[in-house]
């Protein structure tokens, strides 16, 4: 069973996660623009 602890452990470590994969998208160069349209089957 989850505790109020296990709760606020989990909760913290997807708060990382998330905060860790926005910094991530922060870091990371545009995409080149020409790309736009690569792997767009319609």
């Amino acid at each position: 069973m989850l505790d109020d602890n296990s709760v606020t452990t989990i909760r913290e470590q997807a708060s990382a996660a998330v905060e860790a994969a926005i910094d991530f998208a922060k870091a990371s160069p545009l995409p080149d623009p020409d790309s736009v349209r690569d792997y767009v089957f319609a």
